[in-house]
């Protein structure tokens, strides 16, 4: 419930002199250079609707397990009334729960990230969790940026974070509810 924000690569990644974010034009596709404004390799827009892709089971007697909800399945496991963990990329679109309203698009490099943009992502520094509550009053720290540093290493590789890519921020609000229920979805 913490998490209003996330980052996802922006694709392609731009030439070095290619300023993204700005009014001008830039691109690179598949070898080849073209040019057009850089809005349009912004694959979100405020407004948009996404759902939210989470790993599954099949749970007989009580329909679709979540398991972020981390219910206790041991003894329908041992009974066999358990399917297998499904993966998020899995799980079909009428399963969704959850739906995000963008509310905000950015293009920036990774490291641009500040420290309140750690809070959205969801990130604590160690001192907040060990407190379980924001030390920092959900303001962020340098703590909490190199939490989130930690975490998209862990997430893209070992260098991704000093290889600075441009990436999309999407700033997004969440209601519960499938997507079809809810609203239209990109």
């Amino acid at each position: 419930g913490r998490k209003s924000q996330t980052r996802r690569l922006l694709n392609p990644q731009p030439d070095q002199a290619s300023d993204p974010s700005g009014e001008g034009q830039w691109g690179m596709l598949n070898r080849h250079e073209y040019w057009m404004p850089a809005a349009e390799f912004r694959p979100y827009a405020p407004g948009d609707r996404l759902y939210v892709k989470e790993a599954v089971c099949w749970v007989s007697g009580w329909g679709w397990r979540y398991r972020a909800d981390n219910d206790d399945l041991a003894e329908k496991r041992e009974a066999r009334e358990v399917s297998r963990w499904r993966p998020s990329i899995h799980m079909p679109r009428w399963a969704s729960r959850l739906t995000l309203t963008v509310t905000e698009v950015r293009v920036q490099r990774l490291q641009e990230i500040s420290y309140l943009d750690t809070c959205a992502e969801g990130v604590d520094c160690e001192t907040c969790a060990a407190m379980g509550q924001s030390a920092c009053y959900r303001k962020g720290c340098g703590a909490s940026r190199e939490a989130f540093r930690t975490l998209w290493n862990s997430l893209h590789g070992p260098d991704a974070w000093a290889q600075n890519p441009w990436v999309v921020a999407l700033t997004f609000t969440v209601q519960r509810g499938n997507i079809d229920q809810i609203g239209g979805a990109k």
